[in-house]
């Protein structure tokens, strides 16, 4: 690298390992491999595998073209503080499986920069400077949405048009050649983020060149700034556990003079937050919300009361399993092949505590008509009959006829139904009347239901309605 790139290299880590606001990516920073190469583009977030080690390992390429264009080193910091912020909110391993992987690069690096951007105008990140190039979606500054919410507005919105670029490997990692790290040596098969045969001389990577129009007229270049091969996530999850440690540090927690930058660090601790699977979850609620059964309607209808208190009223013939499990399933939402088949599981578990199933679909109306009920003998036919699981896409969802029916449970009107289910689970988008219809219905107050909504990022649901949903991440 020139003498010019060197000393921003090297001053833009100064300030990275010297600036209190940053003592976080400080600490992250030697945990990661910082080439500088010889290439047209600025940085590129990767997962390599070491042929060494057989292990993958994280890095950050960056090009020596853009720093010696730089008119100082803090955009460099700028720029380097992205690519970690890819890695800790493993848009590696994600990227991977969106089918349009240019978009979601795009939809992630405007997340990542409204939150920097944000810290640097309140002042909360001192020593960096936001880059003019950077990627922002004009429309959406000030929306807050999640890098899966952008991405869904790009497919909408914008037209892109796609080339692809090899980049030849050279340079140095840190802005120091007699870094132990890394030779320098673009041949230096350790440090390729692409080649599986590693046979020695030039080494290249292909990232995409992105030209992109949205329908307001902005319009815009994208290069790809983070790439994975298939073992990324365990190094992404292994980097959120440092950082996690980091944070809960007497030597992150006591700085109370701008140690943290609230927008930047709100972004990470949702990144690295720790989540029960949703499947956890819902085991434990089929376990833990279910009313006794009683073949006698008015104990039944006692008990259903008592609910509320916790208490169950005695009876005579106490069984351990309960009557029925009844599940509604919007069909106009989506849930992925993984995520159904864990529920099919689940479902298929809870045979244990109850002495039937009820599946309904419905999208605007209820399909009565394709009504099922498993028992004991029949729980291994609910895999086939939910591979659909509606899901379909059909349109438009209300759950006005879903609430209607079983309000008729309720009052004891559906001859099919004589007791009241043990517990209901809603499967659905929540892109319904819910909000405007729940409050008009008695059964909410005395039944006890669970919402799972699948969709691609939590939002807020009315505690009135479900204090505690189910979310399922949706595809």
């Amino acid at each position: 690298m020139s003498a010019i790139s060197q000393e921003r290299a090297g001053l833009a880590k100064a300030i990275i390992l010297a600036s209190s606001p940053l003592r976080l990516f400080s600490c992250l920073y030697y945990k990661l491999n910082i080439r500088y190469i010889n290439a047209d583009f600025t940085a590129l977030a990767y997962s390599q595998l070491n042929h060494k080690t057989k292990k993958s390992e994280l890095g950050i390429l960056v090009s020596n073209q853009f720093v010696e264009s730089l008119n100082n080193a803090n955009v460099l910091v700028y720029i380097i503080l992205h690519e970690i912020l890819h890695i800790l909110n493993e848009h590696l391993s994600r990227g991977m499986r969106i089918p349009n992987q240019e978009l979601y690069g795009i939809a992630c690096d405007h997340v990542i920069n409204t939150a920097l951007d944000a810290d640097i105008n309140a002042n909360k990140l001192r020593g960096v400077k936001s880059p003019e190039s950077r990627c922002i979606i004009n429309s959406l500054v000030g929306q807050n949405l999640s890098a899966e919410e952008v991405y869904l507005h790009l497919l909408q919105h914008a037209t892109t048009t796609t080339q692809k670029i090899k980049i030849n490997m050279s340079g140095s990692p840190n802005g120091d050649t007699s870094n132990s790290n890394s030779t320098g040596d673009p041949s230096d098969n350790s440090e390729d983020p692409s080649d599986s045969n590693n046979g020695g001389g030039d080494q290249y990577i292909e990232i995409t060149k992105t030209h992109v129009k949205l329908d307001d007229g902005q319009e815009f270049v994208f290069v790809q700034d983070f790439q994975a091969n298939n073992d990324a996530k365990p190094s992404e999850k292994s980097l959120q556990d440092d950082t996690r440690r980091i944070l809960n540090s007497p030597l992150f927690k006591n700085d109370g003079k701008g140690n943290t930058s609230s927008k930047v660090i709100e972004l990470i601790e949702e990144a690295i937050k720790v989540s029960i699977p949703w499947d956890e979850l819902l085991e434990n609620v089929i376990k833990h919300n279910i009313t006794e059964k009683s073949d006698n309607k008015t104990w039944a209808r006692v008990n259903k009361r008592m609910y509320q208190y916790k208490m169950i009223l005695p009876y005579n013939d106490m069984e351990e399993t309960f009557d029925t499990l009844m599940i509604f399933v919007d069909t106009s939402g989506s849930i992925s092949t993984e995520d159904l088949q864990k529920f099919v599981y689940v479902i298929r578990s809870a045979m244990y505590h109850f002495k039937k199933i009820i599946k309904i679909d419905h999208d605007c109306v209820l399909f009565l008509e394709q009504k099922t009920v498993f028992d004991s003998t029949t729980i291994d036919n609910f895999a086939n009959n939910t591979t659909p699981i509606g899901f379909s896409g059909r349109g438009g969802t209300s759950h006005q006829e879903v609430y209607d029916y079983i309000e008729s449970i309720y009052r004891g009107d559906d001859p099919e139904q004589q007791q009241l289910p043990g517990l209901i689970l809603f499967v659905t988008d929540f892109m319904s009347d819910i909000e405007g219809i729940h409050h008009k219905y008695e059964w909410p107050k005395e039944i006890p239901y669970k919402y799972i909504i699948a969709s691609r990022s939590e939002f807020p649901v009315d505690p009135k309605i479900d204090p505690s949903p189910i979310f399922i991440p949706a595809n």
